[in-house]
């Protein structure tokens, strides 16, 4: 008489683990590390989804590139074209690179030590900075600042002159007429500002006239006025407060950062010269 046996029926579970273990045998070996089951009940997972853990770790890992590096401006948008270069302080070699489209830059290939990092765009201030290099490539953002503009004047005094008058000038309008600003996906534009009005300091009127040479740091609004005019002690107070009256007197056409208008320094360097 045939007997007819049921065949018994795997779980579904079950299934997946003895798939997964046939897996890893066939991709391993019979001793291959790979041991769902084992790890699944040490991290608390399911069977499957440690299986696909297990699988693309290591993957991961190799694909995993050097972190995103870049160059900002005060806008915090990436610098295209910046110079970048890193120096070993021990044997001076120079590395230099350039940023890309989006103000990332990458020095790979470097000997483990100390740095000195320097970051170069026209229209901001050298950014310089030491770093550690602990691997074989800089982890290091570097955020730019507005350059500081310069301005300087010499006054002569002529023997037997009297005292001289401000003397006025204004630009043209098609002096400082310029194209219209077109925004770019980059950051890192700059329009510097134009003086469109100027106001020569003149000697003091004093019993005796001394010479010198007054620093006043200027700040300039974002409309091109002149927000405030400091002169840098120690200073002849009667050659600052000239220098500062005429100096607060000055207009300038917008600093343009990407198209917006923004706020820039300078530094005034008015000499009083002798006769």
């Amino acid at each position: 008489m045939l007997v007819d046996h049921p065949r018994r029926r795997r779980s579904g579970p079950e299934i997946s683990e003895r798939r997964l273990r046939r897996g890893a045998v066939e991709a391993h070996g019979p001793g291959g590390a790979l041991q769902p089951g084992q790890r699944a009940q040490q991290r608390g997972l399911p069977v499957a989804r440690d299986a696909l853990y297990a699988r693309t770790k290591i993957p991961h890992a190799i694909a995993v590139d050097r972190d995103v590096i870049r160059v900002y401006d005060p806008m915090n948008l990436g610098v295209a074209r910046a110079t970048v270069s890193l120096t070993d302080t021990r044997t001076e070699a120079r590395h230099e690179v350039k940023t890309d489209a989006t103000g990332r830059y990458e020095v790979a290939g470097l000997t483990p030590g100390d740095y000195q990092l320097e970051a170069r765009v026209p229209g901001f201030a050298p950014a310089v900075s030491a770093v550690t290099v602990s691997g074989r490539h800089v982890e290091a953002d570097v955020n730019l600042t507005l350059g500081l503009l310069r301005e300087s004047i010499t006054l002569r005094r002529v023997a037997g002159e009297p005292p001289a008058t401000p003397k006025v000038s204004t630009a043209s309008a098609a002096r400082v007429s310029a194209p219209a600003c077109e925004r770019t996906g980059s950051g890192g534009n700059v329009r510097p500002p134009m003086k469109i009005r100027d106001v020569r300091p003149i000697y003091p009127e004093t019993s005796e006239p001394a010479d010198g040479v007054v620093l006043v740091d200027v700040r300039i609004a974002a409309d091109g006025t002149v927000a405030s005019a400091i002169a840098r002690e120690p200073v002849n107070p009667d050659l600052a407060r000239a220098a500062v009256s005429a100096i607060e007197q000055w207009r300038f056409t917008p600093t343009l950062l990407n198209c917006v208008p923004v706020e820039v320094s300078m530094t005034a360097t008015v000499t009083f010269g002798g006769q």
